[in-house]
């Protein structure tokens, strides 16, 4: 099941649609307002969605979760290669083949690219205009509904310990921003 922290992973997601299917052009970030808009208007809907992606996959019957690949721990140098190697054995014990392990450190490096790699650990995001920040109420929130998430997972250690570190990321890393305001788009229009 793959995860990423949803203070990240949200702005991500509203920047690729721009991208996608509003004529933003490919690597281009949303104008931060713009961001803030969408921010105040979807978050509640968006964080729902995102612990419901989670409940879904951990709740059916037919699938089981065979591990949590965690978007944060492909960019690291010592957990990205364990992570992808974790996969290799999950799908070589499943009836796939993969490459052989003593080859996987090499694929993951030169799968992600050493530009993508020190783009990473520069700013943690993948686009650079600006680290998308949230309201202290909004940061707030996403780390409670993170936390009633890690308590109806309990029986999970794997995942409520993910989930805390979203937890401690978002306490310490999320920038605090202001609410949207259309003055500040209308200010610029008017320029």
């Amino acid at each position: 099941l793959g995860l990423r922290n949803p203070a990240t992973t949200l702005p991500a997601f509203h920047n690729g649609k721009a991208i996608k299917y509003h004529g933003l052009c490919d690597g281009c970030q949303v104008p931060e307002n713009e961001w803030r808009k969408h921010r105040d208007e979807w978050l509640t809907d968006m964080l729902k969605e995102w612990t419901n992606f989670i409940a879904t996959w951990k709740n059916m019957k037919k699938y089981k979760v065979g591990m949590y690949m965690v978007y944060e721990h492909l960019f690291d140098p010592i957990k990205g290669p364990a992570t992808v190697q974790r996969l290799a054995s999950l799908l070589r014990d499943a009836g796939f083949a993969t490459a052989p392990d003593n080859d996987i450190p090499c694929i993951w490096h030169r799968t992600l690219g050493e530009d993508t790699l020190k783009a990473y650990h520069r700013r943690a995001y993948e686009y650079e205009d600006y680290i998308p920040g949230y309201t202290a109420t909004q940061r707030d929130m996403l780390s409670e509904q993170l936390n009633i998430l890690a308590e109806e997972q309990a029986n999970d250690a794997e995942l409520v310990g993910i989930l805390r570190g979203y937890q401690d990321e978002i306490r310490a890393l999320v920038r605090i921003d202001t609410e949207w305001n259309n003055e500040t788009t209308n200010q610029r229009a008017r320029k």
